[in-house]
């Protein structure tokens, strides 16, 4: 699936809209990049493009003093240059934003819900999934339920291997 943030003509945006869907902006809860794993397997979607991840590299001339690109912060921008200057060291490396570690948790539920399935446990799955999605716009905002599934996804293939 694509994930666009719906970035682009401001005339045409619909402002309340924003934080309904799953998105990457700096302003945003946490959840909208958790929730990505949960729709995928819903929806049985098996693959993910976000446009431009490296925005910090491009146009923006300072993203670690300002983030706001295309009418949002952080649309575009999930690694900051790791310039020496700003953060020590020798040379440059690229820096994963907060919201790319919780992009990569969410790939991990994903992982979770594949070995679940392939043990024999997809409606397990399904019924953690289900509970957090009700459709691509009706979804848990509350972290602790995330973290609660994961912990018992855990649980569970924890227990599949005695």
């Amino acid at each position: 699936w694509y994930d666009s943030n719906n970035s682009g003509d401001v005339e045409k945006v619909d402002w309340k809209r924003y934080g309904v869907w799953p998105d990457e902006f700096i302003d945003h809860q946490g959840v909208n990049q958790r929730v990505h794993a949960y729709l995928q397997w819903r929806y049985g979607l098996e693959g993910y493009l976000y446009y431009q991840t490296d925005e910090g590299y491009g146009q923006n001339p300072d993203v670690w003093q300002t983030n706001y690109q295309w009418i949002r912060n952080g649309d575009g921008t999930l690694f900051y240059p790791g310039k020496p200057s700003v953060i020590g060291g020798t040379h440059d490396i690229p820096v994963p934003s907060l919201r790319l570690e919780l992009l990569r948790l969410s790939w991990n539920e994903y992982d979770y819900m594949t070995l679940l399935a392939k043990a024999g446990e997809k409606s397990f799955a399904d019924s953690l999934v289900w509970r957090i999605v009700n459709d691509s716009e009706a979804w848990s905002h509350d972290p602790a339920e995330f973290d609660d599934a994961r912990d018992q996804m855990g649980e569970r293939l924890s227990s599949l291997q005695h």
